[in-house]
């Protein structure tokens, strides 16, 4: 099965809606159910040197496959590469989250710093508990 997907549609406008330190999400609808799909696209810049952009692929391409092969419920499903979309700029394709970024979601919610604690030692934990699983 090929990590690469099409029936991605077309990034309407072009902004994107996300933007973090290393990419950019962008919102978009895949397949004949039209479900909405986040785009991960990496960040980088034309004066980037072909080494440094290079190494950007590699990990990209690393985190692709390792998330490929997650399967949890507290892990967001990897649909998949798109290839199309952004020429020369491969996107990691997950499903939409409604509520935003996590950060827009504690904001919303008003979580308080005791609860984010709470909530990322949880985290922590069934990761480690996961990795443990896996071997």
């Amino acid at each position: 099965m090929s990590i690469f997907i099409s029936g991605v549609k077309p990034v309407q406008d072009g902004r994107c809606c996300f933007g973090g330190t290393f990419g950019d999400v962008f919102k978009s609808f895949y397949g004949d159910s039209q479900a909405a799909v986040a785009l991960k696209r990496l960040r980088t810049f034309q004066n980037d040197q072909h080494d440094a952009r290079h190494k950007i692929f590699q990990k990209f391409c690393k985190e692709a496959l390792i998330w490929r092969q997650l399967e949890h419920k507290f892990v967001l499903p990897f649909l998949g590469i798109d290839a199309e979309n952004f020429p020369r700029h491969p996107c990691m394709v997950s499903p939409w989250m409604v509520n935003g970024t996590i950060i827009q979601f504690l904001k919303k919610h008003l979580w308080c710093p005791r609860n984010i604690i709470g909530l990322m030692a949880s985290y922590a934990y069934l990761g480690i508990k996961y990795e443990e699983f896996l071997g």
